[in-house]
């Protein structure tokens, strides 16, 4: 899905960040619509189609249960599949290969999620489901 897609769907974002780091990854935009509690990241190397989305709704599921606001051992049990890939200080990022899905913890509290999609052709076109 392209930008115009998103615009159409959902209107124009209430903010646009444009980030280029780091630069050997590609620019990267994300739109916040502060309303839906999301962002939407559509990045360069997959010719700026939507990339990520990051929910920080408390009321939004994955498989039924809602993330955010779980503690590291909730977010274990909860999603037995999620591993430890990122810590500083007191920000932790776990993802769940299996299902595309990271979790981002601050003060050992799930604060927000964010979605991937599965990529085809040379890894390049991001196919969502």
């Amino acid at each position: 899905m392209d930008r115009a897609a998103v615009r159409e769907l959902l209107g124009e974002p209430d903010l646009v960040e444009e980030l280029d780091v780091p630069p050997e990854s590609g620019a990267s935009t994300t739109w916040s619509y502060q309303h839906l509690a999301l962002e939407l990241s559509f990045d360069e190397d997959v010719q700026f189609k939507l990339a990520r989305i990051t929910i920080f709704d408390p009321g939004a599921e994955v498989l039924g249960f809602r993330p955010i606001g779980l503690s590291k051992s909730q977010l274990r049990r909860m999603y037995p599949g999620v591993e430890l890939v990122y810590s500083f200080e007191d920000m932790k990022e776990f993802i769940d290969e299996a299902l595309d899905v990271s979790f981002w913890m601050e003060n050992g509290r799930v604060v927000n999620f964010t979605l991937s999609p599965k990529y085809v052709v040379d890894d390049t076109i991001p196919c969502w489901p």
